[in-house]
């Protein structure tokens, strides 16, 4: 399959999918405990917005200066009844929700002025950081890789949050909101919501284009509580010769599936259902007390 945008490094531009290219995202849903079956769906099926999504697109826009334009939205303007009063559930009038239609056929992210007011704090809290802060004060938001994989020869893209070089190295950055950023938990995080595939595809792209061949990839991750706590996180030589390893696994299953036209789903058969270790100690200790 032909890919439209060639290979290179594009600044923000508006997404043009390319169904020849895998990203990412794709990646994941293609690995388990996803399935193949699971990313043909989505890219076939669009997910509608959700106000979670909505929240993060506006806190990377205010943290780094480039991404979605938004449209706030106040409930003493757009959330009131038909009478002119306020509503106790702004979100749920027609003139809210009408307000939120309007934006979104405008290329819009609605965002309500709370959240927008919490975005705000969140941002000068992540420039106030003593690391996070120098990493975003001088780079490239919002950058665009297209490569061709020089081991399986696949075309892959990916959107990097930030882009920043010091004289000896490239560092790409992504800035993640979450509920705990505790280094423990955020641990879980990554590999769970398949962050450590996106640091593959970031680190392979950057040597692929010649961009640097030692590149770092950082996250930055910040709690959406107050005090909004931020903490900088890095894979180590393990975890980074493991996403690379699930990366071209993802490759190979994504070729396999373009080539043959078939998108498997779970595994046929019959799944035996076993004790699971917590239940098993639970047991043991109920029995012990």
């Amino acid at each position: 399959m032909t890919n439209e945008i060639p290979d290179g490094v594009h600044s923000f531009f508006e997404y043009r999918p390319e169904p020849g290219r895998l990203s990412p995202n794709g990646a994941k849903k293609l690995l388990p405990p996803s399935t193949p079956a699971r990313f043909d769906y989505d890219r076939r099926h669009p997910q509608e917005p959700k106000r979670i999504w909505d929240f993060g697109n506006v806190a990377h826009k205010l943290v780094l200066g480039e991404g979605d334009q938004f449209l706030i939205l106040d409930p003493e303007i757009h959330g009131l009844k038909k009478d002119g009063s306020p509503s106790d559930n702004p979100r749920a009038t027609a003139t809210w929700k009408d307000a939120e239609f309007r934006a979104r056929a405008e290329g819009l992210t609605p965002i309500h002025v709370e959240d927008y007011r919490t975005a705000v704090e969140m941002a000068a809290v992540v420039h106030q950081h003593d690391e996070a802060g120098p990493l975003l004060a001088d780079g490239d938001a919002e950058v665009w890789m297209y490569w061709t994989d020089p081991a399986s020869g696949q075309g892959l893209r990916q959107r990097l949050d930030w882009m920043t070089r010091d004289q000896k190295r490239l560092t790409i950055v992504e800035y993640k909101t979450t509920v705990d950023a505790s280094p423990e938990a955020f641990n879980r995080t990554v590999f769970k919501l398949g962050y450590h595939i996106a640091c593959a595809f970031a680190l392979s792209g950057a040597k692929a284009l010649g961009l640097d061949q030692a590149p770092e990839y950082v996250i930055v991750a910040q709690e959406k509580e107050p005090p909004y706590q931020v903490s900088v996180h890095q894979l180590d030589g393990e975890a980074t010769n493991y996403s690379h390893q699930q990366m071209q696994k993802a490759i190979a299953i994504f070729q396999r599936c373009m080539e043959t036209g078939k998108w498997p789903g779970y595994r046929t058969g019959r799944h035996w259902i076993q004790l699971p270790l917590w239940l098993i100690d639970d047991e043991e200790m109920e029995f012990s007390a």
